[in-house]
This record gives structure tokens, C-alpha cells and sequence, in this order.
């Protein structure tokens, strides 16, 4: 497994692995499939490693949201409470909003894209 990166990989230190996951995959259940997995973990790990530190604690509570959900208007809180927090169908929230289930389904894509940037400024700041 080589360390250089495909222009199509993300981050430099991204391990080319395509070939040997393809052999993991054709392998039967065994010591050689063992082996081929764990090199496979092995090269992953300091890459996870990075952006398990990078992401951690982003997004993963109420707390890390609240800025972004009261930038949002009244509406899209609404349909967010009553898709994540009452469970409801989009088709139910729609019918209870006076709305097409299409309508709900996009704005509930728009408020997590802008909820995730909200959330995610903070790592591009550091980045730049």
C-alpha cells in the first residue's frame, strides 16, 4: 500500500488502499484475510486518528447547536422540533404546516446545511 494520494483523495496523507480492499473483499474468512485487514487498519489509523481530533465534539450536543438553530426563523425551528424531536413524517408536517411534503424535505436540507456550516465555521476559521 503506497502513501502517495490520488488527485481524487481529500488530504495528503490519505492511504492508497483501493487495490487492497478489493483483495479483502475476494479473500475467504482466514489468517491471510486477518492479516490483509489488520495492514489495512494500520494504514487508516493516523488519518482517523487526525480527524476524529479535528471533529471531536462538533455538532454533538444541543449546546453546539444553539447559535445556529436561533439564527434560524420561527418556521424552520418548527419543522426541525417536530422532524427530530416529535418524530413526525414529513408528509404529517407538511399537512400540519400548510405545506407540501417536497417544501418540508427541502427546508429541513437547508436548515442542517446551515446548521452544519454554523457548526463547522469554527474548524474552517482554524484552517485558514
Amino acid at each position: 500500500m503506497s502513501k502517495s494520494c490520488s488527485p481524487c483523495h481529500r488530504y495528503d496523507d490519505t492511504p492508497r488502499t483501493d487495490e487492497a480492499f478489493g483483495r479483502l473483499a475476494a479473500l475467504p474468512v482466514g489468517p491471510e484475510r486477518a492479516a490483509l485487514r489488520e495492514e489495512l487498519i494500520t494504514a487508516w489509523l493516523p488519518l482517523s486518528r487526525r480527524l476524529a481530533g479535528r471533529y471531536r465534539n462538533r455538532g454533538e450536543s444541543a449546546e453546539d447547536l444553539k447559535p445556529g438553530l436561533h439564527a434560524l426563523p420561527a418556521r424552520e425551528r418548527r419543522v426541525l422540533y417536530l422532524r427530530y424531536f416529535h418524530g413526525m413524517a414529513q408528509k404529517n408536517i407538511g399537512r400540519e404546516l400548510g405545506m407540501s411534503q417536497m417544501q418540508v424535505c427541502r427546508l429541513l436540507r437547508q436548515c442542517c446545511e446551515q446548521l452544519r456550516d454554523e457548526v463547522m465555521r469554527p474548524i474552517a476559521d482554524e484552517a485558514a
